[in-house]
């Protein structure tokens, strides 16, 4: 329906690359470092893709919290709440 409306439409789904880090049960924490590093990887890989790069290029950049790659490994990483907590902080100090 999207690309009937004229969107265009990026698809990122897990390789099986992502799949063997996961393991048999998807829903489990117990791979979790092993999947988000692999995920780094494989969803950067599809992103470069010709056809990808190029429905990418141009798109205005998002807010730096969602895209800036916090400092140390995925398991150090600060969750959801704290990235909106920050960045509420960040909006009321620049207006």
């Amino acid at each position: 329906m999207l690309r009937e409306g004229g969107a265009r439409v990026v698809l990122v789904q897990p390789t099986r690359e992502d799949l063997d880090a996961m393991g048999p049960n998807l829903m489990s924490r117990r791979n979790r470092q092993a999947v988000i590093q692999t995920a780094i990887g494989t969803v950067a890989e599809q992103l470069r893709e010709r056809s990808v790069a190029a429905n990418l290029r141009g798109l205005p950049a998002g807010p730096p919290e969602k895209i800036a790659r916090p400092a140390g490994p995925p398991s150090g990483w600060p969750g959801l709440v704290e990235l909106r907590r920050r960045a509420g902080r960040r909006r009321r100090a620049a207006g």
